[in-house]
């Protein structure tokens, strides 16, 4: 289990990376989240809600904080201080979180707790998807000579159900080196 903890986000990259694109993947990851958060309300879905989290982290952790890495340069001075805001932005909820939905699960009802954590997770989102303009564009890869941005289609995903054609989708090589997604790290 403590292994899976550290696999998960680089599961989240690949599937970023060669299936969906970050976007569609932070997105999928706090889709989860909240539902995952939503689950919990209830004790006969437990397994599935921290299935949920589990997999929603996953895809979320390592993509945003990714994406907040492409909006500058590497030698834009500005890198440092969106990193700062982003982090910010994270402890402050790491800091009222607790507040809100304990009091909540504490003197209202345990559920509520839960409901309020999805709830700031929708609304998280949705601030996500608003600023969604501003948002660097996917990277593209050099795959075999030609250029190609990651997409979700069932046939990728199922490599036309054939096991050796659906690994070779999916480990397929790396961005070139010259991409703006291998330079932002």
């Amino acid at each position: 289990m403590r292994h899976g903890c550290t696999a998960r986000p680089i599961l989240g990259g690949l599937l970023a990376d060669r299936v969906l694109g970050r976007t569609r993947t932070v997105i999928l990851g706090a889709s989860l989240m909240a539902a995952g958060q939503f689950f919990m309300m209830t004790d006969e879905t437990f397994l599935i809600a921290i299935s949920c989290l589990l997999v929603g982290v996953g895809c979320f952790k390592g993509n945003i904080a990714s994406q907040v890495g492409d909006l500058y340069t590497q030698d834009d001075p500005r890198r440092a201080d969106g990193f700062q805001i982003y982090f910010l932005g994270i402890q402050i909820a790491v800091i009222v979180a607790p507040f809100v939905c304990s009091s909540l699960g504490e003197k209202v009802d345990w559920r509520l707790g839960f409901g309020a954590a999805g709830i700031a997770m929708i609304f998280g989102l949705i601030t996500y998807l608003s600023g969604r303009k501003n948002y660097p564009p996917e990277a593209v890869r050099v795959v075999a000579g030609h250029e190609e941005r990651p997409k979700a289609s069932t046939q990728r995903l199922a490599g036309h159900c054939h096991p050796d054609r659906a690994a070779a989708a999916f480990w397929r090589a790396p961005p070139s080196a010259t991409s703006r997604s291998s330079r932002a790290i």
